[in-house]
C-alpha cells in the first residue's frame, strides 16, 4: 500500500489544486445568451449529484450494447479519471469540488510501486431512482491503461513532479516491437491487489491502441516512446484498419485518445492530425451528430484537440445542447468493450464529455 510519506505529500499537494482553496474562481466562459451556461451549470449539477461519497463515478456494465439492458455498476479508476481530466477545462467552484473528491479517490485506489487496476476492490452503495444499489467490487490484475490515466491525473495536476514516479513499471512491461502491453506482466501472484485476469478470456500478451495511446499521454516523446508514435501514426494512415485494441472498438474514441495525447504535448502524432480531421468529418451526420451523445462529444473534442473549430464544430455544439437531459445528464452509451462480451459506460461520463466540448467550445468564443 501507500506509504505514509507518500499519501502525505499527495495530499498536501491535492489540498492546493487550483480552486481547492474555497475562494471564487473565475471561469473560462461568460454570461451571453447563457444558453451554453445553462446547460453546463445544470450538467455539473447531476455529477455532483451522482459522484459518489469516495469521489468515484459509477460505471456500467452490462451485455447489452445500447447499455439499456440488465447489468451492475462498479467504482472504476479509469472511467473517474476521465471525468475528472474533462472538467479541469470547466472552471468553476462546482467543478473543481468535484475534481478534488475525484483526485482523493484515484490516489486512495494505487498501490505500490504506483499502479493502478480498473476497479476498486471496495463496494459503496449508490441511490438512484429510488432504488439501493450496492457497487460490485473486483481484486483484479493492475494494467497500464489504468495506471496511465491516473498517473497523468496526478502529473496535470502537479501532485507528480515528472513520470520518474513509476515509469519503471511500464518500460519493464514493453515488447520487442516497442508497444506497451496492457497487463503489468511483472506481478506478484501473491500481492492482496493482483488477481488473474484470464479467467475473462483476455490475451495476456494483448497489444492495445488506446492503452498506447494513453501511455504516450503521460509519458510523452522520448527516445523509448519513439516506436510506440510511430505505431499510432501507422494506424492512421492505413486506411480502413484504424482500431488495433480488443477494448476501443470506435474509431471516434480512439481518435479522442490518440488527439488527446496530441494535445498534451506528444508532438510526434502530428502527422495524423489531417487524417484525423477529414476522417471524423466525414462522418457527420446532417443533424450535427456523429451518433449518439458520447460519440457526438468525442468527435468535437478531438476537433478541438487538433486546432479545427470551423462548422462542424459548431453543429456538433448544437446538437449536444440539444440532447441534454432534464436532469443535466447526457445518457449513457458505450465507451469500451471486454473480450468477454460486456460494454462499458455512463451516463456520468457522457456528461462529463459533453462538458468538456461545451466549456472549451465557450473559450473559444470568448476568445
Amino acid at each position: 500500500m501507500r506509504s505514509r510519506w507518500f499519501a502525505a505529500v499527495l495530499a498536501l499537494s491535492l489540498f492546493f489544486l487550483p480552486g481547492c482553496s474555497g475562494g471564487m474562481m473565475e471561469t473560462y466562459y461568460e454570461k451571453s445568451d447563457g444558453k451554453i451556461e445553462k446547460a453546463i451549470d445544470n450538467g455539473l449539477k447531476y455529477l455532483a449529484d451522482s459522484q459518489l461519497e469516495s469521489g468515484a463515478f459509477p460505471t456500467w456494465i452490462t451485455k447489452a450494447p445500447e447499455l439499456d439492458g440488465d447489468g451492475f455498476y462498479v467504482k472504476s479508476v479509469h472511467i473517474t479519471s476521465f471525468i475528472e481530466y474533462s472538467l479541469q477545462f470547466v472552471k468553476s467552484g462546482t467543478s473543481e469540488k468535484i475534481r478534488h473528491s475525484a483526485m482523493s479517490f484515484i490516489m486512495d485506489e494505487m498501490v505500490e510501486p504506483g499502479i493502478w487496476s480498473f476497479y476498486s476492490a471496495n463496494s459503496e452503495e449508490l441511490v438512484r431512482d429510488g432504488a439501493t444499489n450496492c457497487a460490485v467490487s473486483f481484486t483484479i490484475t493492475p494494467d497500464l491503461d489504468c495506471t496511465a490515466v491516473a498517473s497523468f491525473a496526478l502529473l496535470r495536476n502537479g501532485i507528480l513532479r515528472d513520470t520518474s514516479f513509476n515509469e519503471a513499471e511500464f518500460y519493464k512491461n514493453m515488447n520487442e516491437q516497442g508497444l506497451f502491453y496492457t497487463w503489468l506482466h511483472d506481478y506478484e501472484e501473491n500481492h492482496p491487489a493482483y488477481g488473474d485476469v484470464r479467467h475473462f478470456s483476455v490475451d495476456w500478451n494483448d497489444i492495445c491502441a488506446g492503452t498506447n495511446s494513453n501511455i504516450l499521454l503521460y509519458l510523452g516523446d522520448n527516445d523509448h516512446t519513439a516506436r510506440l508514435s510511430s505505431y499510432l501514426l501507422g494506424l492512421v494512415s492505413g486506411g480502413d484498419n484504424v482500431v488495433d485494441s480488443p477494448y476501443y472498438h470506435s474509431e471516434l474514441v480512439f481518435y479522442y485518445l490518440y488527439s488527446r495525447a496530441y494535445f498534451n504535448g506528444a508532438s510526434s502524432l502530428a502527422e495524423g492530425r489531417d487524417i484525423i480531421i477529414e476522417a471524423i468529418l466525414s462522418e457527420q451526420q446532417s443533424d450535427g451528430s456523429f451518433g449518439n451523445p458520447v460519440e457526438t462529444a468525442l468527435a468535437v473534442c478531438t476537433l478541438l484537440n487538433l486546432g479545427y473549430w470551423r462548422e462542424a464544430v459548431d453543429k456538433g455544439i448544437n446538437e449536444i445542447l440539444a440532447r441534454q437531459g432534464a436532469d443535466g445528464s447526457w445518457p449513457k452509451a458505450a465507451f469500451f468493450t471486454s473480450p468477454d462480451g460486456y460494454y462499458y459506460g455512463s451516463a456520468e461520463l457522457t456528461t462529463a464529455l459533453c462538458l468538456e466540448a461545451l466549456s472549451r467550445y465557450a473559450i473559444l468564443m470568448r476568445g
